[in-house]
């Protein structure tokens, strides 16, 4: 049980008026911890959220690596990358000078097939 009793007397003040200021001093306090663990949770929130995050992409990730592996060379130069892209094509990098997108990655849409000769030399 908490003491309500002050331990240090306030010259100038009744008894009852330093209870008071006592009791007004422990609720500023109560509401204060109040406040810094109410931001430690939602800290600790945000932390787990991009943990799972982190997780669920590299579980997405590894999922898409798998997928794409298991696709013969041919399969792959339909979808205009070859087997040494597929990390960087896994990860959303650049390949070619430009973005793919493969079915099941990020949003797929069609990308130019490898015999594509639009804007090259030969067109």
């Amino acid at each position: 049980m908490i003491n309500s009793e002050f331990s240090s007397p306030i010259p100038g003040l009744s008894r009852e008026d330093q209870n008071r200021f006592y009791a007004e001093a422990r609720r500023e306090q109560a509401l204060t911890v109040a406040a810094y663990a109410g931001r430690a949770f939602k800290a600790m929130v945000s932390v787990l959220k991009t943990i799972e995050a982190s997780v669920v992409g590299g579980i997405v990730q590894a999922r898409q690596l798998a997928e794409l592996s298991q696709l013969s060379d041919r399969q792959l130069a339909d979808i205009g990358i070859k087997r040494s892209d597929i990390p960087r094509v896994v990860v959303g990098e650049p390949v070619g000078g430009h973005r793919l997108s493969v079915p099941g990655l990020k949003g797929w849409m069609p990308s130019k097939a490898s015999n594509d000769w639009t804007g090259s030399a030969a067109a």
